[in-house]
């Protein structure tokens, strides 16, 4: 079994536009670390941007997108909550989706399935 090595993560370039408070910095980049665990390349590029919109009407305020560039494949996701932390988390694991979905990742967990 080969084990897999671990993928050192750049600096997120975080853009944000609205009041988030302290603190979503190390939110994003504690959210960030499970890219790190299930990247199969390179990680060149992180962008996150978080807008939180100023109407208190609107029931999802808080909107982010992540674009990750995998050895120049960008993969992108974006995702609206009520909170900063939902929203990162979601677009995290949709990115997360994206990875696994990729066609050299699909042939090496189907050649690792039991064949009946």
């Amino acid at each position: 079994m080969r084990a897999k090595q671990a993928v050192e993560l750049p600096e997120p370039i975080l853009t944000v536009r609205g009041d988030f408070g302290e603190g979503l910095a190390e939110l994003v980049a504690n959210k960030l670390v499970a890219i790190a665990r299930h990247a199969h390349e390179p990680v060149l590029a992180i962008r996150v941007e978080l807008d939180r919109h100023a109407d208190p009407a609107v029931t999802r305020p808080v909107a982010a997108r992540v674009n990750v560039d995998f050895n120049g494949r960008q993969v992108h996701a974006a995702a609206t909550r009520r909170t900063a932390r939902d929203a990162v988390a979601e677009t995290v694991d949709r990115v997360i989706r994206q990875m696994d979905d990729r066609p050299h990742v699909r042939r090496w967990r189907r050649g690792r399935r039991r064949h009946r």
